[in-house]
C-alpha cells in the first residue's frame, strides 16, 4: 500500500477500507458527472432528453445502490476479520 507504519493490523485495515471507499465514491461521482455532461451536450429534443436523462439517473442510482451494498458487505467482512 504505502510506506506508512501502522501500530496495529486493525489500523491498517481501517486505512485500507477508507481508501477503498474514497476510490469508489470518486469513481461513482466521476461517472455521474460524465453522464450528465454527455447528456447535456447530446443534440436531442426536450421531451426525449428528459426521458433519457430520467433513465440515466435511474440507472446511476441503481448502480450506486448496488455498489454501496457491495462496499458495505466488504467493509463488514473486513471488520469481522479484523475482530478475530
Amino acid at each position: 500500500m504505502t510506506d506508512r507504519v501502522y501500530y496495529s493490523r486493525e489500523a491498517e485495515v481501517r486505512a485500507q477500507q477508507r481508501q477503498f471507499i474514497l476510490v469508489v465514491v470518486a469513481t461513482v461521482f466521476s461517472m455521474t458527472i460524465g453522464a450528465v455532461i454527455a447528456l447535456l451536450l447530446a443534440p436531442r429534443r426536450g421531451d426525449e432528453f428528459r426521458r433519457v436523462l430520467g433513465d440515466q439517473i435511474e440507472g446511476v442510482v441503481g448502480a450506486g445502490q448496488k455498489l454501496a451494498d457491495q462496499v458495505r458487505q466488504q467493509v463488514e467482512e473486513h471488520v469481522a476479520e479484523a475482530r478475530r
